[in-house]
């Protein structure tokens, strides 16, 4: 296990996909325990059941058959363990009860034998008189197998490395979502918004095939008014409810971000006339105008905006952006709450 560690921090300093170092995790295991299949399972809450994450060399029909497993009392080693927040481990399956449906059509697929434990969470938050757990680490072989104390204690080790990597993964998705999203409205924020403009225009500076898309820059006038009146509070409800609002006006393939206090971006794709891009401006105002309800107090906000269009007024992303608060600014120079195209 103590080689396998130094394998698995490999795999971590790589790019790879989170799926491809679970799946090489199993192969690893597996060398460790000849003739074994290497499963992990991943709680989604979403729909109350252990989902399959990886699952080594386990024979096709198998890991179809475990890619959701309901927690209970009855069921999958993997199911059991989970819901009893303890190892299970069945040396014979033909000859265990309490898989019910499961059994036969797990034997078919050639598995005889069975050892689940869970992978505690490490929120180390109480919920009710369990703990929270991620998912569970499976071990099955073909033929009959009784776990003797190297077994559990390779088991054990196995499902801290597991949860090592686990963890580990999710610490870094965490790090990123903070990174590239506001933690106030839960936006997109300035950063990743560039690196989509990015994306979109690639290393040569066009689009893929030519299309049109278009910056937009939104300023909420009365924000400061607010938060010097009525408190942060009230600000920061506006600034929630306002990109609500701008998520429910957008289509799903646009994108909504927050780019600074009282300024927020759209990036609106498959723009065909700069008629279009006028109307999604006019609503987007009309939108973020309507009243705002906070504790039964009516507020009211107006929105000025600015509009770049890709590759009229820029052919980069730096520019795009520029060329959209330039207009922006020159909206509110003209006296606000209205929006404006870029003009060079």
């Amino acid at each position: 296990i103590l080689d396998s560690q130094t394998r698995v921090l490999e795999l971590l300093s790589s790019d790879r996909a989170v799926e491809e170092v679970l799946d090489d995790v199993c192969l690893l295991i597996e060398e460790q325990l000849p003739g074994s299949m290497c499963a992990i399972t991943l709680y989604e809450p979403t729909i109350g059941a252990l989902q399959l994450a990886a699952w080594g060399s386990l024979p096709d029909r198998a890991s179809e058959l475990l890619t959701e497993q309901p927690p209970g009392r009855n069921g999958t080693a993997a199911a059991r363990a989970f819901e009893l927040d303890r190892p299970i481990l069945i040396d014979s399956i033909t000859d265990d009860g309490t898989w019910g449906e499961w059994r036969s059509e797990v034997v078919e697929c050639g598995l005889e034998a069975a050892w689940s434990i869970p992978l505690p969470s490490p929120d180390n938050e109480e919920r009710g008189d369990r703990r929270q757990l991620l998912g569970t680490l499976d071990i099955f072989f073909s033929e009959p197998r009784l776990a003797d104390t190297d077994d559990r204690a390779l088991l054990e080790a196995a499902g801290e490395l597991v949860r090592f990597v686990l963890i580990r993964t999710r610490l870094v998705a965490r790090l990123l979502e903070q990174t590239h999203h506001d933690p106030l409205t839960g936006l997109p924020n300035r950063t990743y918004f560039g690196q989509m403009l990015r994306d979109m225009l690639g290393d040569s500076g066009s689009s893929e095939d030519d299309q049109r898309f278009a910056v937009v820059a939104i300023d909420v006038d009365q924000l400061k008014n607010i938060n010097d009146t009525l408190g942060f509070n009230m600000g920061d409800y506006v600034l929630r409810a306002i990109g609500q609002r701008l998520t429910r006006c957008v289509r799903r393939d646009d994108l909504v971000a927050r780019s600074s206090g009282d300024e927020f971006l759209l990036l609106l794709k498959d723009i065909q006339r700069n008629e279009d891009v006028a109307l999604i401006a006019e609503k987007v105002r009309e939108r973020i105008n309507a009243p705002y309800d906070f504790d039964g107090q009516g507020l009211f906000v107006t929105s000025t905006i600015g509009i770049s269009v890709y590759p009229w007024d820029g052919e980069d992303g730096q520019t795009l952006l520029r060329n959209a608060e330039t207009a922006l600014a020159y909206a509110k120079d003209l006296g606000g709450s209205a929006y404006q195209m870029f003009r060079p």
